[in-house]
């Protein structure tokens, strides 16, 4: 049985009830798999939500077709209907990491046809592989430039369900991998891709993005940035 997906139609959803379906106990570590969650599991290079089951710190959360939650006490039985708390801090910025990456993809994409090719978005920064092996002081500056013109004119963000076969409308930055149902997230008329993730509902809501570095790596130089309170604060 597929968990059902609650933050893929709203990920400003904190709280919620579902049903417990199977709980499994490896080592000293509780795994619980609800009938559906509001928990997103660590995947696509975001980093997992924490918060409470019953009360009970949610200390990480596993993708699969059932999502696992993992706790170091038991959350309850099958069958029991159990609360859950997502935390607003870690899912706030979690939601404006993951909106910042897009745009600055999106960014050095249309200014340098650069191909990103992999996404880290961890406690303290973000990073973007981007397919070249070095990039100028004056190519950061113009696209934070650029990126932080999308966040200012508070661009909406919108979820949206298609088929695969019919996804060439929305002028994607990359074709999706699975088929069949793809959630896209598109930013206006500025970016549109595949994604699961959680994000915000419009740019204005990441407040600032920052680059703060750069790093050359297996032939591709890594952008780092901050985004959100960590930018205003650097």
């Amino acid at each position: 049985m597929k968990t059902k997906r609650l933050y893929y139609t709203d990920s400003n959803l904190l709280s919620f009830k579902a049903k417990i379906v199977d709980v499994k106990k490896i080592e000293n570590k509780h795994i619980t798999i609800l009938e559906k969650t509001a928990f997103y599991p660590t995947s696509g290079g975001q980093q997992h939500d924490v918060g409470l089951l019953q009360k009970i710190p949610v200390i990480d959360v596993i993708d699969g077709d059932e999502i696992q939650h993992i706790t170091e006490s038991a959350v309850g039985k099958v069958g029991e209907i159990v609360s859950g708390q997502i935390d607003y801090d870690r899912r706030l910025k979690n939601k404006q990491q993951h909106s910042a990456q897009h745009i600055l993809s999106q960014s050095f994409y249309r200014l340098y046809n650069l191909v990103t090719m992999s996404v880290h978005l961890g406690d303290n920064y973000g990073n973007i592989e981007f397919d070249t092996k070095e990039l100028s002081d004056d190519q950061l500056q113009k696209a934070e430039k650029l990126l932080n013109q999308v966040i200012s004119e508070n661009r909406k963000v919108e979820v949206i369900f298609a088929n695969s076969n019919n996804v060439s409308k929305y002028n994607l930055r990359k074709p999706p991998k699975r088929s069949g149902e793809v959630r896209l997230i598109q930013i206006d008329d500025f970016e549109c891709t595949a994604c699961g993730g959680t994000h915000v509902n419009s740019t204005a809501e990441i407040q600032l993005i920052k680059i703060i570095s750069t790093e050359k790596i297996r032939g591709r130089t890594a952008v780092y940035f901050l985004c959100g309170q960590q930018a205003i604060d650097d």
